[in-house]
């Protein structure tokens, strides 16, 4: 019998289960929460958090078992339970049993399609499993969860993402909502680790098993910032390395928890999302842009007087677009050498617009932004 129910002998001979109201109580609690928070993960952490545990069973020989902690095949196992749609299994197949659902149809089925959207997806080509590694701890600037998401490209391409839960549900963005709903997972945890090794630079040397990420207790995603929630113990060591903007100040909820704010800004180009910092202090090298940039070059020829030349078109669309690169004005080139180029001044922003072909030209459109940096 599930931990919902127990067996009992109708008058009739026919044995069948008995529901136990506070224990299926207990059962829709979950099944409800699982959807709120959109993660097994998250569910674990939350029960945990709220101090339930598996129902305490003995035996007849007095033995004890339960009152533990959930562990997420057991709550995977809890979810997937057709016993609470009034079901019995019988060597794979289910049947309607003579109990009540204690699940109602549409919540039993809301869940399944869930899981089955969240269920870990392997390359057969390569092994490569969709991992989120903020499940659990990543929120919208409505305090809403966001939940783990993953698609294959065309070619194979595994692409991660955290979804706004009210998204996941079914519900659509505002209009005009100034705050990320739906951000790439790979951009923003490789931002938040390289931000955390230059904070705590120590804990980055020590190595180990403890990853930059682990550190982080609670993130938020907002227009324009990222908030992210750590340990009081790192306050000594970060707050001497903020850069301007940045900012660390003491969690009103929590006086062992220190909130971090970061400047962060989210440019999504051609279906690419890039984490573009929101702060002036120090050089931005953009290896993408440089390599093009380099590239742009190696497709051009010098005459003696050192002047560029070219023999033919490029034999390529790509190619036509990249080889503007190499006709930006000098100063900017070495503004994108540098690392000071403004934050907007993309690969994608470059190809994708028409680059004025006077120098005087383009330092009117992107040479203010460089001088502001």
């Amino acid at each position: 019998p599930s931990a919902s129910a127990s067996c009992a002998t109708r008058a009739d001979g026919v044995r069948t289960l008995v529901i136990n109201e506070a224990e299926a109580g207990s059962i829709r609690m979950i099944f409800r929460t699982y959807l709120e928070l959109g993660s097994v993960h998250a569910l674990e952490r939350h029960l945990q958090a709220e101090g339930i545990h598996s129902k305490i069973t003995i035996s007849t020989k007095g033995s004890r078992r339960g009152g533990v902690n959930f562990s997420r095949g057991s709550l995977f196992h809890l979810l997937r339970n057709r016993l609470y749609r009034g079901e019995i299994g019988h060597k794979g197949q289910f049947h309607p049993g003579l109990h009540p659902a204690i699940i109602d149809a549409d919540l039993f089925e809301a869940v399944q399609t869930r899981l089955s959207s969240q269920t870990r997806r392997t390359d057969p080509t390569d092994g490569r499993v969709s991992h989120s590694a903020l499940t659990g701890r990543i929120f919208d600037a409505d305090g809403q969860p966001m939940s783990p998401a993953s698609a294959y490209g065309r070619h194979g391409t595994l692409y991660r993402y955290y979804v706004s839960a009210p998204l996941q549900q079914g519900g659509k963005r505002a209009p005009h909502d100034p705050h990320p709903r739906r951000i790439a997972a790979a951009p923003l945890e490789q931002h938040l680790a390289m931000r955390l090794s230059h904070l705590l630079p120590e804990q980055a040397k020590a190595g180990g098993k403890d990853q930059p990420l682990d550190r982080i207790r609670r993130v938020e995603i907002r227009g324009g910032t990222v908030v992210m929630t750590l340990s009081a113990d790192d306050h000594p060591a970060i707050i001497n390395r903020l850069d301007e903007g940045e900012q660390m100040t003491r969690d009103p909820s929590d006086p062992a928890l220190m909130r971090l704010t970061l400047l962060c800004r989210l440019s999504t180009r051609r279906g690419k999302t890039e984490i573009l910092s929101g702060t002036k202090a120090g050089p931005r090298h953009d290896l993408t842009l440089i390599r093009a940039l380099r590239a742009a070059h190696a497709l051009i020829k010098r005459d003696t007087t050192g002047l560029p030349t070219l023999d033919a078109a490029p034999d390529t669309p790509h190619r036509h677009r990249l080889i503007r690169l190499a006709f930006l004005a000098p100063d900017l080139q070495q503004a994108i050498l540098a690392g000071r180029q403004p934050a907007d001044l993309t690969l994608a922003s470059i190809l994708e617009g028409k680059m004025p072909l006077l120098w005087s030209e383009q330092r009117t459109r992107i040479g203010e932004l460089i001088q502001s940096r």
